[in-house]
This record gives structure tokens, sequence and C-alpha cells, in this order.
């Protein structure tokens, strides 16, 4: 069972990301329209994780061209201009939420997530306070994780079973097993690729991150999983992130802020 997870984080206006030094994160309202609509026109089916788990546990299989959009951090942004493109499309998104950021400058607060989720949107957990897990003790790992599904749970009246690691990172036996015995399924992480091949077995998942640089062209191999143009992305990739296991992630992200100012 493969499909491509899309990994978004702020939509912004033109005019918003013009003051955005690090776009990394950020895609145009426009574009984002644009993505969406071309979901919508081709045919593509947007699922969520519970049409995952539906597939898991009985015959049930996925749609054509199935499709799973999420996004990280729980922005105000998306909120106030992924929403409502989402919902004109008719298209459904699972949002990770930091709980101990909700109601903060900034960020989502709770009447919106409660919004959001009644509209059929999918809220999931990004832990209380975004923290680098694979720096933590078991302990506080165990904390982040239980402490964010338990208010998400409260709050949503769902089940959270899914979990997004703040920056990728985390994606190890210590962070899976403490993440299964709190009741977690999955975990997203930050690694670019197509090699989900989800079953009873799986429990982190690659996703593509779509950001301002990504065109429809781009778009298109993603969703679609092409192999030959996936491989030439992946190998433009490659110098980045051999620089960054070379110098550390922060030393790599500071020369990236003070050269190109994002």
């Amino acid at each position: 069972m493969k499909f491509p997870i899309l990994a978004y984080h702020n939509i912004l206006t033109r005019a918003q990301i013009e003051s955005v030094r690090n776009k990394k994160y950020v895609l145009e309202d426009l574009q984002f329209e644009r993505q969406m609509k071309y979901l919508r026109d081709n045919g593509y089916s947007c699922i969520d994780f519970s049409d995952i788990k539906k597939c898991l546990d009985s015959s049930d299989r996925l749609p054509a061209k199935p499709v799973l959009i999420t996004f990280d951090d729980g922005c105000q942004d998306n909120y106030e201009i992924a929403f409502p493109i989402l919902t004109k499309y008719n298209l459904k998104a699972t949002f990770f939420i930091v709980t101990g950021d909700v109601g903060q400058k900034g960020s989502l607060n709770w009447d919106q997530i409660m919004e959001m989720s009644a509209a059929g949107m999918e809220i999931q957990s990004h832990t209380h306070s975004h923290p680098n897990l694979s720096t933590l003790s078991d302990s506080e790992i165990k904390k982040e994780l239980t402490l964010s599904k338990r208010i998400l749970e409260m709050k949503t009246d769902r089940i959270v079973d899914i979990l997004a690691l703040p920056y990728g990172r985390g994606d190890n036996k210590t962070v899976r097993d403490i993440a299964l015995a709190s009741g977690y399924l999955f975990a997203c992480n930050s690694t670019w690729g197509d090699n989900n091949n989800i079953n009873q077995n799986t429990f982190y998942l690659d996703r593509f991150d779509v950001n301002f640089t990504c065109t429809i062209e781009q778009f298109r191999s993603f969703i679609d999983l092409e192999k030959i143009n996936l491989l030439i992305y992946r190998l433009k990739k490659l110098p980045i992130r051999l620089t960054q296991q070379l110098l550390g992630v922060k030393k790599y992200a500071f020369i990236r802020r003070v050269f190109l100012g994002s």
C-alpha cells in the first residue's frame, strides 16, 4: 500500500512571504490553491490516517490515486488560508498540532482547531513543546507524547495516534518504542522520499516537503510517485544532505542564513 504524503507548514500571501527570511517552510497561497485545484480536477483522492487504519484493520482498499496532505506546527495561516482552500475544493488534510503553542501568537487557538476538526480535518500530535526528541531522556519523551495526545483527545473527542517528529528528529528505536507504548501507530519524519509501504509493521513514514521552490511539475512527480523524476530531484538534494551531515544541521542553517538570507 504505497501513496505520497505531502508535508506543508506555512501558507502565506506573497506580501507576507517577502518579509520571511527563511523560506524553507513557506508556500504562496496561490501556489497552494493551484496544487489543490490540480488534485481535484485530475481525480486524486485526499485521504487521512483513519483511511489507512481502516485498510489495515479490514479488507478495505484505498481509493484511486490517493494523496495524504499534512501540515506541521499548527500555525495561524493554516486556518486563515489553507483551511478555506481545502474546503473550497472539498479536500481534507491532517494537521499536526504543538499543544503547548495553542493560543499563542501566530498559532491556532482551540476554537479554530475544533472548527477544522468538525469540518472533517484530522487533528494529530506534533508533541507538546516541539523539542528534538533525540536529545531527551526516556521520561521526557514519554511526557511530550502522552501530554500532547491526552490534551488533543480531550479537546477533539477523537483518537490521536499519529505523531509528526519535531524537526524530523527522533526516528530511532527508543522514540519508536516509547511512542508505540504510548498508543501511537505511525510517526512522520522529514525524510524526503517515496519509500512508504504501509503495513502492520510500519512505523516511520517519509514525506515530500512542499515549499515555495516546488513547481507544478515537481508537485506532479510527488503525487504520481514518478521514479525517474524523483531520482533526479533526490540527486539534486544530495549535495545539501552531505553538507548538512558534514556541518551539522545548526551550522548549516546558520551559514545558509548568512549567505543566502534563507
